[in-house]
């Protein structure tokens, strides 16, 4: 059965003005409701209630080692990590809901991004020229829902693509639903019309992803 993991970046609001969030959990949840009962293990992570810890030198420092070689202390630092890191390893999709929030990717993204950086787990490196990384999510798929003004939601896309770039990901598909504070209600709607199609698109694309490899 594969897994799909949904992660959720920051929490839902009612504030009209900064609604972002709110929408691209709606984005999720259609999309969720799209693949749910196909014969695929959901898994959510809301980031937003339950960050990751930040990464710091003792992190790096235990991260380095191998397994045996760590201490209990290191290894309890890098408890969470493991979670993060299995729950990606053991998923076919990555589903990442983030509005254009701050002006850049929201602080408990980033922490779990950072956090998936994990040599001989989600990378490796060549023996004779460290500079040469091997990612080890090749086969994985990320799907990124998105909200917000087109330049800033495109930039934060974009750092996205590249952390999973150099995991290893290849596989990318970007839903993106644009927009304008003076957007009215009729205009927002259309919007939303056309962002259902085109999540409605990528659930038929996982499908099929998922189909070929049955």
């Amino acid at each position: 059965m594969p897994q799909i993991l949904f992660i959720q970046s920051v929490p839902p609001t009612t504030n009209t003005r900064d609604e972002q969030g709110t929408i691209t959990r709606k984005m999720a949840r259609k999309l969720k409701e799209a693949v749910r009962g196909r014969g695929a293990h959901v898994v959510d992570r809301d980031l937003a209630t339950r960050p990751p810890c930040l990464v710091d030198a003792f992190w790096k420092d235990a991260a380095s080692r191998v397994a045996d070689e760590r201490t209990d202390d290191q290894k309890s630092r890098l408890r969470e990590s493991d979670e993060l890191v299995d729950e990606v390893m053991l998923s076919d999709v990555i589903v990442v809901s983030c509005p254009e929030y701050g002006y850049g990717t929201p602080a408990p993204l980033a922490a779990w991004l950072d956090n998936l950086v994990r040599p001989g787990c989600t990378y490796t490196v060549n023996e004779r020229n460290p500079e040469v990384v091997y990612g080890l999510l090749h086969n994985k798929k990320v799907v990124v829902l998105m909200s917000g003004e087109d330049d800033k939601a495109q930039e934060t896309a974009e750092a996205i693509r590249r952390r999973f770039s150099k995991l290893g990901v290849r596989n990318f598909d970007l839903v993106k639903m644009r927009l304008a504070p003076q957007d009215d209600p009729d205009i927002r709607q259309r919007k939303w019309d056309q962002t259902q199609t085109h999540i409605l698109s990528v659930a038929r694309g996982i499908q099929s992803r998922w189909n070929q490899a049955a």
